[in-house]
């Protein structure tokens, strides 16, 4: 799916937190408050990092974290996403 060199790099990730596919991905977020859900139809192959608030470093000082972060390999390069899920939007938001 990727070249060589970044599947040997892709095997000495943690692969509970990474998702690789080139079809489609399924986000979600639950928690007390509600859920929500998101579901990403593919066209490149793509390497989703999944946990980053249970894996962030703990020496910056802004502790706020995205829920996902996303690598799409666009034939020739590379495209960054960044997804926060929200479960509800209020009037201050």
């Amino acid at each position: 799916m990727f070249c060589e060199d970044v599947e040997k790099r892709l095997e000495l990730l943690d692969r509970g937190s990474v998702i690789i596919s080139d079809r489609q991905m399924q986000l979600t977020e639950k928690e007390e408050q509600g859920a929500a859900s998101l579901k990403l139809i593919l066209q490149y192959p793509c390497i989703l990092f999944c946990g980053l608030e249970k894996k962030k470093l703990q020496y910056f000082k802004n502790q706020k974290c995205s829920d996902y972060v996303l690598f799409e390999f666009a034939k020739d390069h590379w495209l960054l996403h960044i997804f926060e899920l929200k479960r509800s939007v209020g009037v201050s938001e």
